[in-house]
Order: structure tokens, then C-alpha cells, then sequence
């Protein structure tokens, strides 16, 4: 899909470098690098990942992994992945052309033509990612708007989003239990404590600051319970993980 909606004359074959998702585990890893293999076998293109250096951003993996792709495609280097010595015996890429970038290469320019890089991000719940970039040169033409002709028009006014089958509400282990606490008047919401969101601090800007914020109350989750062996999650992960997260998850 991506490629169908790209700059027309664009090809695979035509990818120099490829920023991959790369988390490190042993069913993702494998059937990210089969994808990548099927689409891209005859790029030779290197791939690498960003996250070998600097590890799991999370919500911020996938700019990073943009940042990287952005500057190589720049400074004319492949970049390596960090501490790659071998292919595990769960990857097979001996029938392709691409390759795991282990030193820093010169990224020859094709003939004619500017560096293009491809990266990959995907999220917990199926939103996934890959885009093209490319080199500017003197030649680029920019493209006409087709899917944001109109800037001032809000997209959101004329999709539904389906945000979830579950539920995670305060005071209440269930939607019933919720409405009943609801129906007696009783306030679910209480003050955000300093070590969830400091409220307090945000609200001691001047409010023509654009970091003020009001203060605000809001429903807090409590007494909920992760299990991360369930996704195969390490607890220290878990530890850093973004709390909507967990909730997508469960």
C-alpha cells in the first residue's frame, strides 16, 4: 500500500536503505525481515535498526527510526546495526540481495538517480507504518496535493474510529458497577497526583504561556493488574511502557 500511494516511478528495486522495525524478537524479527525479503529482495538494499543503539522508544520508535533514515539518506552513509555479528538461524537471506549493514558504508548514489530509504514502524494494536523517503537534488519537483487539497478541512469530521471492544473505567471493575456509581451521584474523579501528571506546575504558567495548563481532576484506574508474561514482556519494559498502552493491550 505503501507504493500505491507513493511518487509515481518509485520502485522497490530502487531502495537503498532500509530502517527496519527491528524489536528483537524472535517471531517479529523473522517475519518482518520474510516481508521485507519478498518486497525488497532486489534492492540491495542494507537494512539496519535503530532501536540496536538506542533501544525501544515506544510512542517515539518510530520518529527515531525516521530521524536515522533522514540523515543517512543526507550524509550518504549506511548506518550499522549496533553489535550485528551473525544472522540468526531463524533468518534466511540467502537468496537475496539485501544485507544487515554491520560497519558504516558509503552509500553510493544510483546513476541518475537520488538515495531513497524506506522505514518501517508498527504499533501494539496493528497500526502499522512504512514510508519512503528521499534525497532532495535540484531536480525534485514537488507534488501537486490530492489527498490534502484543502488544508482547512478536518479529515476527522468524515471517519468513524472504532477505538476499542474493552473497557478500563475508575472506581469500577465493570460497566454496570460504573453506571450504578454514576446513577447515585457519587464523583469518580479525583485529583492527578504529582508522580501521575503535575497539574499544579503546568497551572502556575501565565495563562498566555504555551506550556499553562488548568488544573485538572480526572478519573484515575487504580488496583489494575498487568500480566506481562502473557505478551512476553520483560519487567523492565513494563516499567517504562506508556500506561495506554497496557490498557490496548489488555
Amino acid at each position: 500500500r505503501c507504493f500505491e500511494h507513493t511518487r509515481p516511478g518509485i520502485t522497490p528495486e530502487q531502495i537503498g536503505f532500509i530502517e527496519a522495525h527491528g524489536t528483537s524478537t524472535t517471531i517479529g524479527d523473522a517475519a518482518e525481515l520474510e516481508t521485507l525479503n519478498s518486497w525488497y529482495k532486489d534492492s540491495h538494499a542494507g537494512i539496519s535498526s535503530i532501536k540496536s543503539q538506542i533501544g525501544h522508544l515506544l510512542g517515539a520508535a518510530g520518529s527515531a527510526g525516521l530521524i536515522k533514515a533522514l540523515l543517512a539518506v543526507n550524509k550518504g552513509m549506511l548506518p550499522p546495526n549496533g553489535q550485528f555479528e551473525t544472522l540468526s538461524k531463524n533468518h534466511d537471506l540467502s537468496d537475496s540481495s539485501l544485507f544487515i549493514v554491520k560497519e558504516p558504508e558509503k552509500w553510493q548514489r544510483p546513476e541518475n538517480a537520488p538515495r531513497r530509504a524506506a522505514v518501517s514502524s508498527y504499533g501494539f494494536g496493528g497500526i502499522n507504518y512504512h514510508v519512503v523517503v528521499q534525497e532532495m537534488v535540484d531536480s525534485y519537483l514537488p507534488l501537486s496535493r490530492d489527498m490534502f487539497s484543502n488544508p482547512a478541512h478536518d479529515f476527522n469530521d468524515d471517519r468513524i474510529v472504532v477505538a476499542g471492544l474493552g473497557v478500563f473505567l475508575p472506581g469500577a471493575t465493570n460497566t454496570q458497577m460504573f453506571w450504578e456509581k454514576l446513577s447515585s451521584g457519587e464523583k469518580q474523579v479525583t485529583p492527578l497526583g504529582e508522580d501521575h501528571f503535575d497539574t499544579k506546575a503546568y497551572a502556575a504558567f501565565p495563562e498566555n504561556s504555551i506550556y499553562h495548563l488548568p488544573e485538572v481532576k480526572a478519573g484515575v484506574v487504580k488496583d489494575s493488574k498487568f500480566n506481562n508474561l502473557k505478551y512476553r514482556m520483560p519487567p523492565t519494559m513494563v516499567k517504562s511502557i506508556e500506561r495506554a498502552q497496557i490498557f490496548g493491550l489488555e
